[in-house]
């Protein structure tokens, strides 16, 4: 039962079915010892910002579909509420998955309405306001550790900038002076050794820089790929082609970060190229249907390929394909991936064999104006 210790709070109810708000209040004011001060609803969206920039409020109930806003809209667009409040997102057992959804972008919990009851509120009420608590110490923490590795990288990185340096000069010295084929060779391996530090170092940097801001936009497939695409054109030239394919409408993304996801991608079908033909790179793109609409990206690539054991490991860190063992490569990309997509709230996998290419699937939500 409710414990004396738990103060008294105060709801923001953004519901506009009638119906499923009567049968909410019911259940929230059916316990025994009450525990609500106040409950202000709203049946809008829109309605629901302006509440939050006028009233103090411990908690946020929030129903998925409202007249000013669908299911997905919804979801990324309550990014803001998510962080300022613990919030709760009211789901029909269809739209479970939505919930999930909302979790994984800061949401604390979802109730479908079809198992709603008093004692289920009260729950999950009062752990999400404590899960919520929990998280912002740990946002802070993480924060603080964010920074140290930053600083961290920096100051690694500039003594190893002045080792390969000089690793330059002393080859280039050697190589005036007859004989020296066993050092020139140790010094050539040195420097790889220290490259290959300095591009681990990078990626994580580049990871901790890309989550700063894990805020999502309504975004132009079209232009993040272009963009990415247009890099690898000016280092590759004429050795690099592609075709691109993609249907109309925006995805709901970090244009910043799912350009790093795009570049890590592409970059990969030229490090694992197969040298027997020339490198081609393919992206398309369709509407799909899954717990909301969906835009599915395929990126294909005619390089050498992932052995089908390797395939459900691809996505660890540190972990290499012993197909691509002999390419440089830092084994952190991927990982960067999947970490990337599933913070903007999608998802990634992939599909490959060996001596034919490897396609990556990628899955984003749709970033459409409400219908309502």
């Amino acid at each position: 039962m409710y414990s004396s210790s738990f103060r008294k709070i105060s709801l923001l109810v953004i519901e506009d079915n009638d119906d499923h708000w009567y049968l909410l209040n019911r259940h929230l004011s059916r316990s025994q010892q009450p525990w609500v001060e106040e409950i202000i609803r709203v049946p809008t969206f829109e309605e629901g910002r302006e509440q939050l920039k006028s009233g103090s409020f411990d908690v946020v109930i929030l129903d998925l579909n409202l007249p000013d806003s669908d299911s997905a809209w919804t979801i990324f667009h309550g990014g803001e509420i998510f962080e300022r409040l613990p919030t709760i997102v009211l789901t029909s057992l269809e739209d479970e998955k939505l919930g999930e959804t909302a979790i994984r972008l800061g949401a604390q919990d979802f109730i479908s309405k079809d198992a709603i009851n008093a004692e289920i509120i009260r729950k999950t009420v009062r752990h999400s306001i404590e899960r919520f608590k929990v998280q912002q110490e740990l946002k802070q923490r993480n924060e603080d550790l964010r920074l140290f590795g930053k600083t961290l990288a920096h100051e690694i990185r500039n003594p190893l900038h002045i080792v390969s340096l000089t690793l330059e000069i002393v080859a280039s010295t050697l190589r005036k002076i007859p004989d020296q084929d066993r050092l020139e060779e140790q010094i050539a391996r040195a420097s790889r050794n220290t490259e290959n530090i300095s591009n681990v170092i990078t990626e994580l940097l580049s990871s901790a820089l890309s989550s700063e801001d894990g805020k999502v936009f309504p975004v132009s497939l079209e232009a993040v790929i272009a963009d990415a695409l247009s890099e690898l054109e000016e280092e590759n030239g004429p050795s690099f082609t592609h075709t691109v394919s993609l249907a109309k409408g925006e995805v709901m993304a970090n244009p910043q970060t799912l350009k790093q996801v795009f570049s890590n991608i592409f970059s990969n079908s030229i490090r694992y190229r197969d040298f027997d033909r020339p490198i081609h790179l393919e992206v398309k793109s369709e509407h799909v249907k899954i717990s909301s609409a969906a835009t599915r990206i395929y990126i294909r690539d005619n390089g050498v390929g992932i052995c089908p054991d390797d395939l459900p490991m691809i996505f660890k860190p540190m972990f290499r394909a012993r197909s691509t063992a002999d390419r440089d490569g830092t084994g952190l990309g991927l990982y960067f991936c999947k970490n990337a997509i599933e913070r903007m709230g999608g998802s990634i996998d992939v599909i490959s064999k060996p001596g034919v290419g490897t396609t990556f699937v990628i899955d984003l939500l749709d970033a459409k104006p409400s219908e309502k």
